[in-house]
């Protein structure tokens, strides 16, 4: 699948997460960290938040012996602020519900844009847009297109505008992809924006999209006329009081696991045991998996169960409190944190101050996540401890893993495939673009590489907590991922 176009260079956006890569090349999607190995251990955990109400005959150290399987999990974002106040609804900003109005396009009712993706950065005070006849859930679409099947929760033919622009520079510019079928199969087709003068109007305040008879075309000579307006719907927030947030930026694939990834747990009886997390290089499965094995010890009390996990690095365990709770073959786990708690300030934005910009909500004075995690009894075979990874097989594709743990705290483990020799360089960033470490930056044969990054910077010195990105270049291949430092 051809990628779409970007803004060059990476911000933090107010809006919601950052995206960015070189004009005309590859599209980057920066899912929200993980909560994986690490969590700081001064989490606030209530029993409220848990999945089902809880048995206390369940809470039995002797329920929890054996193989545990990830089954699935669900992640909440709270806000609670210091004012009353109305604000864009952030489902409708990123994509996952339409806004109210719509984007036609050549005048059809039919054929139009109604999900819209906002992000704006304030550092050059740009703005892109992403706009579809499907949620935007995943920037892509490669979940509707996922190995050349077609889900069957996209509408064909299937419409996304890519929008970039930066007033000061005197630059707009974006692409209009169609996916439709041709007697069975995938067909796409590319129009850049043929106008001379900018199409496109953006009301700061409102959320207000309003589209000017923009022209797409390709070499063929073939247009389409878009024009039309699109603005979110507002939400009410009470001052003082907890309110669920949907905004899935933070809380889309926020847990133990992601993507093609599975995890397992192995309890023994003597409070010993095994973290395993396995997954495929690539989404289409070409033979080579990975497996990566944490020895972990591990206690319950009346409601909590703590597992703790060694790191080999600093040669000591960190412990995760969870909150648990054993119903028949399933185990029910939950947690709940204050995001920004111990978070430092990030230069002259500190956490609060950076959902609020990101949600566009004023004065917020907590911000919690909840994470539910479900796993199920495994009895058939057993685990595979083994944490090397098989070196003998070249990789058939170029790709960047989620870095592991993440959350981090001090020490994180990079991944990365090459199918091919060639110049690699990895590059770590703050969110706002400043280079903080290269880590690579060298010809490397092609095999799949692990290299470690322990939160410092090119200077010697330690970084602060926070969101960080990291990217590899080699030849034509760009990717970004998003990881969090924890202190």
């Amino acid at each position: 699948m051809k990628y779409l176009f970007y803004v060059s260079i990476l911000f933090f956006c107010n809006i919601t997460y950052a995206k960015s890569t070189e004009l005309s090349r590859r599209s980057i999607n920066f899912p929200i960290g993980k909560v994986q190995k690490q969590v700081s251990n001064s989490l606030n955990l209530r029993s409220r938040h848990l999945s089902r109400p809880v048995a206390l005959r369940s809470r039995n150290d002797e329920n929890l012996h054996g193989i545990w399987n990830f089954e699935r999990q669900n992640a909440t974002l709270w806000i609670t602020t210091g004012t009353t106040q109305t604000f864009p609804n952030p489902s409708q900003t990123q994509g996952l519900e339409p806004s109210e109005g719509n984007i036609s396009i050549n005048g059809s009712s039919e054929n139009s844009l109604n999900y819209v993706s906002i992000y704006t950065y304030f550092y050059y005070d740009g703005i892109q847009i992403f706009l579809g006849n499907n949620p935007l859930i995943d920037i892509d679409g490669f979940s509707y297109f996922a190995n050349g099947n077609i889900s069957e929760d996209v509408i064909l033919p299937y419409y996304f505008l890519e929008y970039s622009a930066v007033p000061g520079y005197d630059f707009f510019g974006g692409q209009l992809l169609i996916i439709d079928t041709l007697e069975g199969e995938l067909v796409e087709n590319w129009y850049g924006i043929e106008n001379s003068d900018d199409p496109l109007e953006f009301d700061a305040e409102s959320m207000r999209i309003t589209v000017n008879e923009m022209v797409v075309g390709n070499n063929e000579s073939i247009f389409y006329s878009l024009s039309g307006s699109l603005s979110p719907g507002t939400l009410d927030i009470e001052a003082g009081e907890k309110t669920e947030i949907v905004a899935p930026v933070f809380t889309s694939d926020f847990g133990p696991v992601s993507g093609n990834e599975s995890m397992q747990w192995q309890l023994n009886s003597d409070g010993t045991g095994y973290e395993i997390f396995s997954g495929l290089s690539d989404p289409g499965g070409y033979y080579y998996t990975w497996t990566d094995t944490s020895e972990i010890n591990w206690t319950s009390d009346n409601d909590s169960i703590y597992i703790s996990l060694y790191d080999y690095d600093e040669d000591d365990y960190e412990t995760i409190n969870l909150l648990y709770n054993v119903e028949d073959d399933s185990l029910y786990l939950s947690m709940e944190f204050n995001y920004c708690n111990g978070m430092e300030a990030y230069y002259y934005i500190d956490c609060y101050e950076m959902f609020g910009m990101m949600l566009a909500i004023d004065d917020i004075q907590e911000v919690e996540i909840n994470l539910d995690v479900v796993m199920s009894f495994y009895e058939t075979g057993l685990v595979n401890l083994d944490p090397n990874v098989n070196q003998s097989e070249i990789p058939t594709s170029f790709s960047l893993h989620q870095n592991y743990p993440n959350p981090f705290n001090p020490v994180t483990t990079l991944r990365y495939d090459l199918p091919e020799n060639g110049l690699v360089k990895i590059t770590i960033y703050d969110m706002l673009g400043n280079v903080i470490k290269q880590l690579v930056n060298e010809v490397q044969n092609s095999g799949n590489k692990t290299l470690k990054w322990d939160a410092i910077n090119n200077q010697g010195q330690p970084v602060s907590a926070g969101v960080y990105l990291y990217t590899i270049e080699t030849g034509e291949f760009r990717q970004t991922k998003k990881m969090i430092l924890l202190k």
